[in-house]
């Protein structure tokens, strides 16, 4: 614990930052002069928190007594304990952090008198509980050589004797040391619970080391897996290979022997003829009239019988070679040997019920935002107008507000101020928890989404014209972060950045921001410093040739927590009539979704979901090959071109020989029955205290639930569920799930199974 935590070695003059981290004065002042020595902050380089640098630089910061002690402590000789001052070196109790001497205790009393050593702090030595306390005395600022004794409640400050029999002579006081003892007890009460916070830390940690060792290992059985089907493999194809070559010899060889035994066939039956050709020519040639006249039907008859004995073709049967590859034989072979599979396992605590289902009254705009009040109710933002509502979760509007022109979005900080964009207006608005004005920042183009960090700063998507649908390409939208007065403008710059239009913004748990891109069709995830962590960019379905039927594969709605790829075809994704009606007072009139103004909902929707897995990320590996087919079935021929089998079964048929279709892992080309699905289309978008991060995809019906890295979990909604055009999302103090869409319509879900989480 006494190590700096930027340097790694022992502190060097510990300086205690507001927030209570600890680091050197020198790492301090290099973190300062990179970080913020101009701009009058900086960020904590342990917890990031934002720190107003004091007048007179960091050396005004505190020391941190406690570790300064410590480290007397440690130098202290077991030997020499005894009082430097004193003559009768007596044994010594106290050191003197500052002076780094030892003292009795006569002499560290009449030490804390000098005027030089006034603010020196003393350490106990030897404590009965074997604890190190410290010993200071505090003088009043007022009366310089009176001791603060007294507390005063009234001002919450420390005072003398003097200042409260004089300035503080009607306020209520008390004793010092009592009022500490009660603030320490307070303090221990508070500790206790942060305490139980950092055993569930520790809970936690834990978990994600066994997490990752059962992940190592898991990935080291897999690999082997792997490995032990590519040497199957190796060991089939070479069998197979083996097996067509000895086919190839064995047929040319016994080719080769039928040719020999016709030639000699062919040999005898030319030499009979020749000489049966030679004597008749003979014969004719040089014969007698009367031996020809007597020998010719000898001779034709001879002739005749010979050419019958000769065959007319013997060489019109012949032996086709050939070897045909399969043009598809590698991607075949790829989901034959297997489909891996590297799915985020879904929370199993995710179990939706739809609670309830309303509409704001006498308007048929489109919900634009929801904002979560502190008391567990939500502001509702409806058609781009000056009024915003405020609802419970039965629907029952309770307050009503007008806070300016063209209200786009509505955020509210931990101190309960609010503040509303608008664009017309080009401002940012704040009010204070009753809605009384407090500030206006103005110049500002065309505000969109807001929200406020956990520290109260506020983050601004601004944009260079009122809709998505005016962007050009030489536009420069930004998102800026403010401080909560609209001063400190900072914009979030990095190279990787690139928003086209950012519509809307949520911060986690992590002060990481969400920034919800529209034409952009992504999420970007921001780290506090502005670094671009990741972006997600919807659900991707694979576009491969041929895909492995999984047996596990099923419809859309119970692939929403299934590991396998979720069908899309099962659902019919309609685009809304009017996409330009989603995004302010456009012409046309949204589609009504829902008619009705409040529909209690009383049947539940529950997702069925695995047992709670240890691990997020599930990594399996379906081997596809069939090891069982033998090398004599897999040297079957083809079926005839005629038949006109599928590539993909052909390719099949040459890589594993097996005509039998039962036989051979089923597959099926992916675009068979994958639709187009509309792009991704983020709007809104919040976060829970879960660091779920769950996003409204319009023009799909769906609303995505993430977790804290940008990672696709599931589809917590979907158009089964009545999801049409949803623009906008919050989650109420008490975890309930608020969805907005057209028509003036907001659901609400309870969809976290809170004793699944413990």
């Amino acid at each position: 614990m006494d190590k700096c935590p930027l340097c790694f070695a022992s502190y060097k003059k510990p300086k205690l930052l507001p927030c209570l981290d600890t680091v050197c004065f020198t790492c301090l002042d290099d973190h300062v002069i990179n970080k913020g020595r101009d701009t009058g902050s900086f960020p904590c380089p342990v917890c990031n928190l934002e720190i107003e640098l004091p007048e007179g630089g960091i050396t005004k910061f505190d020391d941190n007594l406690y570790i300064k002690g410590r480290q007397a402590l440690g130098k202290v000789e077991p030997a020499s304990k005894a009082c430097e001052v004193c003559e009768e070196k007596q044994e010594a109790i106290e050191r003197c952090i500052d002076c780094e001497q030892n003292f009795c205790g006569a002499c560290s009393k009449s030490h804390l008198r000098l005027n030089i050593a006034k603010n020196h702090t003393l350490v106990k030595i030897n404590s009965p509980d074997g604890k190190h306390y410290l010993i200071s005395t505090g003088y009043c600022d007022k009366h310089k050589n009176e001791e603060l004794t007294f507390y005063c409640r009234t001002c919450q400050v420390p005072i003398c004797m003097r200042c409260r029999l004089t300035i503080h002579e009607d306020h209520t006081t008390g004793d010092l040391v009592d009022f500490a003892t009660r603030t320490r007890n307070d303090l221990r009460l508070s500790l206790g619970e942060n305490k139980g916070y950092q055993y569930h830390m520790l809970n936690e940690i834990e978990e994600l080391r066994t997490y990752r060792d059962r992940l190592t290992e898991k990935k080291n059985k897999t690999k082997r897996s792997i490995l032990q089907q590519k040497q199957l493999f190796h060991n089939t194809v070479d069998s197979i290979c083996e097996g067509l070559l000895n086919q190839l010899e064995r047929d040319v060889n016994y080719e080769h022997e039928r040719i020999e035994q016709d030639k000699e066939i062919l040999e005898q039956n030319m030499l009979t003829l020749s000489s049966k050709i030679t004597t008749a020519t003979d014969m004719v040639d040089y014969g007698s009239d009367i031996d020809i006249v007597r020998s010719r039907h000898t001779i034709l008859g001879s002739l005749e019988l010979a050419k019958k004995d000769v065959p007319k073709s013997i060489t019109g049967i012949k032996l086709n070679v050939e070897f045909a590859s399969q043009k598809q034989a590698d991607t075949s072979l790829k989901y034959l040997i297997g489909r891996l599979s590297t799915d985020i396992i879904p929370p199993s605590y995710i179990n939706v019920r739809e609670v309830y289902t309303f509409r704001v009254e006498n308007t048929s705009d489109v919900i634009n935002a929801i904002c979560a009040s502190p008391d567990g109710n939500c502001w509702v933002v409806c058609g781009w107008k000056s009024d915003i509502y405020l609802y419970d979760r039965y629907g029952k509007k309770l307050k009503e507000k007008q806070v300016g022109r063209d209200v786009d979005c509505l955020t509210i900080d931990s101190d309960g101020n609010s503040y509303v964009s608008c664009r017309e207006e080009h401002a940012v608005k704040r009010f204070d928890r009753n809605f009384r004005r407090r500030m206006a920042t103005l110049n500002i183009e065309y505000p969109r989404g807001i929200a406020t960090t956990n520290d109260n700063k506020l983050v601004i998507c601004v944009n260079n014209t009122t809709t998505y649908f005016d962007y050009e390409s030489t536009h420069q939208n930004k998102v800026f972060k403010l401080g909560p007065d609209g001063d400190e403008s900072k914009e979030l710059k990095n190279p990787s950045l690139s928003f086209m239009y950012p519509i809307r913004v949520a911060v986690n748990i992590t002060d990481e921001l969400c920034v919800s891109d529209n034409l952009k069709h992504a999420v970007m995830f921001l780290r506090p410093n502005g670094e671009l962590k990741s972006t997600y960019t919807g659900r991707q379905q694979k576009n491969e040739i041929a895909l492995v039927k999984s047996p596990s594969r099923v419809s859309m709605k119970t692939a929403k927590t299934s590991t396998s790829t979720p069908r899309p075809g099962a659902v019919s994704f309609k685009l809304p009539e009017s996409r330009k009606d989603q995004d302010g007072p456009l012409d046309g009139t949204p589609k009504s979704i829902l008619d009705g103004s409040r529909t209690p909902v009383n049947s539940a929707k529950t997702i069925e979901v695995s047992d709670k897995a240890l691990a997020p990320i599930n990594i399996s590996y379906e081997s596809t090959f069939d090891s069982s087919i033998t090398i004599a079935s897999s040297l079957k021929k083809l079926e005839s071109p005629e038949k006109q089998r599928p590539a993909y079964m052909k390719a099949l048929t040459g890589m594993t020989g097996a005509m039998d279709v039962a036989s051979v892992t089923e597959i099926d080309y992916e675009n068979e029955f994958i639709p187009s699905m509309p792009e991704f289309d983020p709007r809104g978008i919040t976060c829970d205290s879960y660091g779920h991060v769950i996003v409204a995809d319009y023009s799909s019906n769906m609303i995505h639930l993430l977790d804290r890295h940008g990672r696709f979990l599931m589809y917590l909604l979907t158009e089964e569920d009545g999801i049409f055009g949803p623009t906008s999302v919050a989650v109420d103090k008490a975890g309930y799930l608020w969805v907005g869409g057209g028509d003036a319509t907001v659901k609400i879900y309870k969809y976290i199974d809170v004793d699944e989480t413990k």
